[in-house]
């Protein structure tokens, strides 16, 4: 068996999406909220899902 054929044996896949909502004005608080989703998939594993939530305040 060759290394390229033991090498596509193993694969995974990276899938995200995100949103992120901030201030416009540069003299606004510094305040931001954010989504995320993700989904990794392997052949030598089962699918994993996740969903992240984010909020930044800096003073």
């Amino acid at each position: 068996m060759s290394l390229l054929s033991n090498l596509t044996d193993i694969w995974s896949r990276f899938q995200g999406v995100g949103w992120r909502l901030t201030p416009e004005a540069a003299s606004a608080p510094d305040l931001s909220f954010g989504l995320k989703a993700t989904r990794r998939e392997s052949n030598t594993a089962e699918p994993e899902h996740t969903v992240g939530v984010e909020a930044v305040a800096r003073w």
